[in-house]
């Protein structure tokens, strides 16, 4: 993946954490009512501080009223961890991290939902390869925003 695209990719996500806030996703406040927060699972990135809390990071830089806690397992215990979660009956999670492969399976089972909910589709098509956006929509609904794609 070259540098622009993973620029892109980042960019994308950001954008979308900040338009899931705001557009009613699921953030918590803390007491005082003006600090927003929302809770991002993501496993760790093999040999590299991990991508997920990279963009937080950089997200929470420039809006000081929003935090987001970026939990992080083990590539080898994440999904076991992520199962759990989502079979308690509050998994108290705003955004994932996973693969391609699995949004056919978390659409299925209500985990996961239509992003163009939040944000219209055409800023998708305009910020999103063709066929990146391909990889992730399902029945018709784009249910994920790619993070790093192969150009394989």
């Amino acid at each position: 993946m070259s540098t622009t695209h993973r620029w892109r990719a980042i960019t994308l996500l950001i954008l979308l954490t900040g338009t899931i806030l705001f557009a009613g996703g699921q953030a918590d406040q803390k007491a005082a009512d003006t600090e927003k927060v929302l809770k991002v699972f993501s496993y760790q990135f093999h040999n590299e501080e991990n991508r997920a809390k990279i963009m937080a990071d950089a997200y929470m830089a420039s809006h000081p009223d929003i935090k987001i806690i970026v939990e992080e397992y083990p590539w080898d215990t994440y999904f076991q961890n992520l199962e759990v979660r989502f079979g308690a009956k509050e998994p108290n999670i705003d955004l994932l991290v996973m693969d391609i492969p699995l949004i056919a399976n978390y659409t299925e089972r209500g985990y996961i939902e239509d992003l163009t909910k939040y944000i219209p589709r055409e800023k998708f098509v305009d910020a999103i390869a063709e066929k990146s956006l391909d990889a992730v929509t399902y029945g018709g609904k784009i249910m994920a925003s790619p993070m790093q794609n192969s150009d394989q």
